[in-house]
C-alpha cells in the first residue's frame, strides 16, 4: 500500500541525551514526548485516556497523503480514535513549508486537528524515524499497541490497520 519517503533535513538538531533515547522499536519515549509538547499553533498537546494515532508525514509526501486518506476513511468507523499528526522533513529541500502545511491540512485532513512539529530530537525519542510515513498506534494507557515504521516494517493493509485500530480500541 504504502512504500514510503525518504528524507533527511539538512538542518542538525541536537538529540536526547542517551539515557532519554528510546530503543529502536521502542514508540512510549516518543508517546510522552508528544504529550508533554505543543501543537504547530502552540496549543499543548495533553494525555488523555483516548486510544491515539500517531502518523509521522510531511504534506509534500505522495505516500502520507495516501496514508492519511486511509486514516481519514478508518476515522469515520472509529471516530472515538485520537489521531495527533507528527509534521517531519516538511521543509525538506524546499518542498513546502508552515503556510503549505496549513493549506494542505485545511483542503485534504482537516479532521487532523493536532498536529506537531516533529525535530530529529523527537523523532530519536521514537527509536529515529528513518522514512515517512510512519505510524505508531497506542491504547487509552499510552501503551504500544502496534507500530508501522518505514524500511522496518511492510506497510499496513487497510484490514490490517483496521484490525490493529480496533485492537488499540479494545474491540
Amino acid at each position: 500500500l504504502f512504500a514510503g519517503c525518504s528524507a533527511g533535513t539538512e538542518k542538525q538538531v541536537a538529540s536526547p541525551q542517551p539515557s532519554q533515547r528510546g530503543a529502536l522499536g521502542d514508540a512510549t519515549l516518543g508517546y510522552a514526548q508528544v504529550m508533554a509538547s505543543k501543537s504547530i499553533d502552540g496549543a499543548p498537546i495533553t494525555e488523555d485516556s483516548r486510544a491515539t494515532a500517531m502518523v509521522v508525514f510531511a504534506s509534500w509526501c505522495g505516500h502520507c497523503r495516501k496514508e492519511l486518506a486511509v486514516l481519514a476513511q478508518l476515522r469515520e468507523k472509529y471516530p472515538d480514535l485520537r489521531i495527533i499528526g507528527l509534521n517531519a522533513y516538511e521543509d525538506y529541500n524546499d518542498f513546502s513549508d508552515q503556510e503549505r502545511l496549513r493549506k494542505y491540512i485545511s483542503e485534504n485532513a482537516p479532521w487532523l486537528t493536532e498536529i506537531v512539529h516533529a525535530d530529529q530530537a523527537m523523532l530519536t525519542s521514537f527509536g529515529k524515524v528513518p522514512k515517512i510515513p510512519t505510524l505508531f498506534l497506542y491504547n487509552g494507557k499510552g501503551e504500544v499497541i502496534a507500530e508501522y515504521r518505514r524500511g522496518k516494517t511492510s506497510p499496513p493493509s487497510p484490514a490490517e490497520l483496521d484490525a490493529a485500530i480496533a485492537r488499540s480500541l479494545g474491540r
